[in-house]
């Protein structure tokens, strides 16, 4: 049999096919996607002053 015909019946015999999974994940914001920008720059801001001051960075 061709490899096509065995995609066909892998994707019929799927518990969860791809139209499913689409419903399940819900949708990203983009206030939430430049909160956690924000707060990862923050951090590496926090780290980099943190580092200057006990020495450790000698820029």
């Amino acid at each position: 049999m061709p490899i096509v015909f065995y995609l066909e019946r892998a994707n019929q015999l799927s518990l969860l096919p791809y139209k499913d999974l689409v419903d399940l994940c819900p949708l990203i914001e983009s206030y939430q996607v430049t909160k956690s920008l924000i707060l990862i720059f923050w951090l590496i801001l926090n780290d980099i002053f943190y580092l200057k001051k006990k020495g450790v960075l000698g820029v």
